[in-house]
């Protein structure tokens, strides 16, 4: 019985410990401004892990970026020093981050592995 249930924490916490492992390296960025302001496009850079935080550096056009980020389960929320944060759902295994930011988070983004 003991086996049983240590298979079965196992099972439960591979796949926190793979959305942990899995992200950063660069990324394609594609976003839409609140607002109306209109759709961007550039890269990120993500490097760090779950323990110690992310450093996250965004390269949109000739603009330059820069945040730290904390991963909670499979939401990784970044202060890049503007009043709201930016709020990823990490999906595919930390190949895709699905994002929302701004006043009401009413901007969107997407960060694809390249």
């Amino acid at each position: 019985m003991k086996k049983l249930y240590g298979i079965a924490l196992c099972a439960l916490l591979l796949p926190i410990a793979s959305v942990f492992a899995e992200v950063g390296g660069t990324y394609t960025c594609e976003g839409k401004n609140p607002g109306g302001g209109g759709r961007y496009e550039g890269t990120v850079v993500i490097s760090g892990d779950a323990s110690s935080g992310y450093t996250f550096n965004w390269t949109i056009g000739d603009s330059q970026y820069s945040g730290t980020g904390t991963l909670s389960g499979d939401t990784l929320t970044v202060d890049w020093g503007q009043p709201d944060p930016v709020v990823y759902k990490v999906k595919d295994d930390g190949a895709v981050l699905k994002g929302k930011w701004g006043p009401g988070g009413k901007g969107r983004e997407t960060l694809t592995r390249q």
